[in-house]
């Protein structure tokens, strides 16, 4: 452990991304308190230089559709707990943050915290449980439209005790009760409480950076960097180890993977498992493998009329070769994929085996379905219809555009024409928002407890990422099961039974599980990547020399 007279490193990270939106256009100005100005890195030497992949979009992950803000947003506020790794069969436990200490109910239909009395805002402004009481009722206003308030559905009442003692009333008990009163960070109430939820979007980034974490923002200039420094009024005096953090934009994975084996970073996040032996035979970095809460897919629109048909679904699923993308992309880190729950997940939800490569099965669907085989072509139609699509793939990607050359190739040999379509990455997450897609490759990060909801159900066409529109009535009720069931062993009935019915709707192609590869420079120490978070205690991470990359 450090001392209070160690010196904190400062640290530049480098973040590879896609071209920003007009919005943060305003935001390239200064963003913390009126400290700012000082020097918080006095005294403090070394420079690392990281990288990951995507810029913010804003600073309030409550707005966000971003992974790369919820990595920043939870480096500069704190929420009441930690979560911890250990989310593999069941419920994660928590670690104290802001509130020391918590206790339920004896009828476990509450909770109470207990928050740090020393913990203040970047501004001064003492930490209250007001603050927890605003953030709940902000993450559930319609207004404020956060994609993951389902989570807080259960949470029937927030109550301010006294100023440092906070109770969430549930409307039921159930397993993830801890983790839902503590999903999403705690925002200041003296900051956005003067702006009306209708107009956080367009005002937001005019709102002062005033935060709670380890670190604050020091700079943020859209599309070239996002800059870090130590929070000096956080509320552990040891913490950060890192006085500085920059996060540079870069133009794609590929420069980015490039300048870290060039020596340029020294952390990459998104190593290409296809140049795995690179990073092997380079010297000084060190490459680290583990389990993600990752599968990648194929998403289709249900509401077009070619893929409302399940049978038409499941037939382009038959018809394409997912192992050879898992062995000629993925090399061996990965494993096609029979749904949505990665194997990190326990064994007992994902030994179902995967629908197999059989275009034989898949051409009989397709005639059973109406869509025949022209002579000629080759092509399938069904009344004066040509069995056609666009498949969407985002630029930045390249994997992805090679997957899609692997599915073109493969469908066309059953008669099915697929359009590759590459977009920029911010038009590429816009059009399946709107609907406005055929099909698109894409992925998904599942949170740390099963929530199928989300991108399945009914409802989530409305509320969350559905954005194919399916729906399947018996889905919904397995759902709801899974929602209400006491505690986690008695939900995995209604969650075998709701993978049972994905793997035969087929509402995605369930492509690949993927591990993930981060490679480090040895340089790094204490970076401890898990499937929690690749930057998982980024604020216990230093340097173990004093120079910085070139």
């Amino acid at each position: 452990m450090l001392s209070r007279g160690v010196k904190r490193r400062r640290v530049v990270f480098f973040l590879a991304a896609v071209a920003t939106s007009s919005l943060l256009a305003t935001c390239a100005s200064p963003g913390p308190d009126e400290d700012a100005g000082g020097d918080p890195t006095e005294d403090r030497s070394g420079i690392a230089v990281l990288g990951l992949t995507a810029d913010l979009d804003t600073l309030n992950p409550y707005l966000s559709v971003r992974a790369a803000t919820r990595d920043v947003a939870y480096n500069i506020y704190a929420s009441l707990m930690e979560e911890q790794a250990d989310f593999q069969d069941g419920p994660p436990s928590f670690k104290p943050d802001l509130a020391q200490r918590w206790e339920s109910s004896e009828d476990n239909l509450a909770i109470t915290f207990y928050l740090r009395p020393e913990a203040v805002w970047s501004d001064g402004t003492p930490i209250t449980a007001e603050d927890v009481r605003f953030t709940q009722e902000a993450a559930v206003h319609p207004d404020v439209a956060w994609l993951a308030a389902d989570v807080k559905k259960e949470i029937a009442l927030v109550e301010v005790l006294d100023r440092h003692t906070v109770r969430f009333t549930f409307s039921r008990s159930y397993p993830y009760q801890l983790m839902d009163a503590n999903d999403g960070v705690i925002l200041p109430s003296h900051i956005w409480s003067r702006i009306p939820y209708s107009r956080w979007r367009s005002d937001g980034p005019r709102v002062p950076g005033v935060v709670s974490g380890p670190f604050r923002i020091r700079r943020w200039t859209p599309g070239q960097s996002i800059e870090l420094e130590a929070n000096p009024r956080y509320y552990d005096p040891l913490r950060p180890r890192l006085g500085h953090v920059a996060f540079r934009i870069l133009p794609d994975a590929v420069s980015g993977f490039e300048q870290f084996l060039a020596g340029h970073l020294d952390f990459w996040d998104r190593v290409d498992p296809r140049q795995m032996e690179r990073v092997l035979q380079t010297a000084g970095v060190n490459l680290r493998r583990y389990p993600d809460r990752y599968y990648g897919f194929i998403g289709w629109n249900c509401r077009r009329r070619l893929f409302s048909d399940s049978r038409v679904r499941r037939a382009l699923t038959l018809g394409i070769d997912r192992e050879r993308i898992t062995r000629d992309i993925f090399r061996d880190v990965a494993r096609v994929a029979s749904g949505p729950v990665p194997p990190v997940f326990g064994t007992h939800l994902s030994r179902r085996q995967p629908l197999p490569h059989d275009p034989g099965q898949a051409m009989a669907l397709l005639d059973a379905a109406g869509w025949t085989a022209d002579g000629a072509s080759g092509l399938r139609h069904h009344g004066g219809e040509t069995l056609s699509f666009e498949l969407q793939v985002n630029a930045d990607a390249p994997w992805r555009r090679d997957m899609a050359l692997m599915i073109q190739e493969d469908l066309r040999r059953i008669g099915v024409e697929v359009t590759i379509i590459s977009l920029e990455r911010g038009t590429y997450g816009a059009s399946h928002r709107t609907g406005e897609f055929d099909a698109y490759i894409g992925g998904w990060r599942l949170p740390t407890k099963i929530d199928l909801a989300t991108t399945f159900s009914t409802r989530a066409v409305r509320d969350g990422v559905n954005f194919g529109g399916y729906s399947n009535p018996a889905l919904d009720e397995f759902l709801e099961s899974i929602a209400g069931a006491p505690d986690f062993a008695s939900s995995l009935p209604a969650i075998e039974s709701a993978l049972d019915i994905l793997q035969q709707d087929q509402p995605y192609t369930f492509l690949y599980w993927q591990d993930r590869l981060v490679g480090i420079s040895k340089r790094i120490q204490g970076a401890r990547p898990n499937a929690q978070s690749a930057l998982f205690r980024l604020a216990d991470w230093s340097l173990a020399g004093g120079e910085a990359a070139p």
